[in-house]
This record gives structure tokens, C-alpha cells and sequence, in this order.
């Protein structure tokens, strides 16, 4: 499932990065968004992009294309 499909306050895990872009696919490898990382989506601003979420690292907002590289699975409500 795509990370835009929850609300703000869900628990997710990363499954897996999805084919796209090697170089932002590097980028989200080097900010900590590996297989297996639990994350929270924090906000997501009015037209969806971009969307702030909670890692272990900290806080990061992340483009309509980077989230699209996400598979997740909520772990939350």
C-alpha cells in the first residue's frame, strides 16, 4: 500500500522500495527508509505533497515521488 493512503497519526513498516528512480531510491536507502523501518506519518499538507513522518533519525518530509518508491503495511489504526 502507498503511504498517502493513511492519516496521520498510523503506524507503518516499510515492506519494501518499489522500481523507480536510482538515485532517489539511494536517497531514501541513505535517510534510514530500508526494508523493515517503522516510520509515522505525521502530517500530510492540503494537496497531499508533501507529507511529514517520524523515524527513528527524526523528522522528515518526503515528495509524491518519493512516497510512491514505498510499499508499507500499517501496524496501527
Amino acid at each position: 500500500m502507498q503511504l498517502t493512503n493513511f492519516r496521520p497519526g498510523t503506524i507503518v513498516r516499510i515492506m519494501q522500495l518499489l522500481p523507480g528512480s536510482w538515485g532517489l531510491r539511494q536517497r531514501l536507502l541513505a535517510l534510514g527508509l530500508i526494508p523493515g523501518a517503522v516510520l509515522k506519518l505525521i502530517t500530510v499538507a492540503p494537496l497531499g505533497d508533501p507529507v511529514e513522518i517520524l523515524l527513528d533519525s527524526g523528522k522528515i518530509c518526503l515528495g509524491k515521488d518519493a512516497l510512491q518508491l514505498l510499499d508499507v503495511e500499517p501496524l496501527s489504526p
